[in-house]
């Protein structure tokens, strides 16, 4: 498992991270905060796009439930940041039963 809250740096972290990241496919606890995004160059929707398909992680709150509107929460958080996890699409099995 790895913990990320790194205030704007998370597309960076993961980058970096990538290839051990899909080695190894962990479950992924972040604190998404788009308010901080544009600072650091990118935006909400390039991370959005970059765990879900460069990374095939798929976001989910902090029940365990698939969060299928990521793009609307982000959205609708303004100058707030909330967690999830991130699990491995070939991982979700696992966490059905949760």
């Amino acid at each position: 498992m790895i913990k990320i809250d790194v205030d704007g740096y998370e597309i960076d972290v993961l980058r970096s991270g990538k290839k051990i990241i899909n080695k190894y496919k962990p479950v992924i606890y972040f604190e998404f905060a788009p308010y901080l995004y544009k600072e650091f160059g990118y935006s909400s929707k390039i991370l959005i796009n970059f765990i879900k398909k460069d990374m095939s992680y798929l976001f989910f709150d902090e029940n365990f439930n698939q969060v299928k509107n990521i793009s609307k929460i982000a959205k609708n958080l303004n100058d707030r940041s909330k967690n999830f996890f991130l699990i491995h699409k070939k991982n979700i099995s696992n966490f059905k039963d949760i």
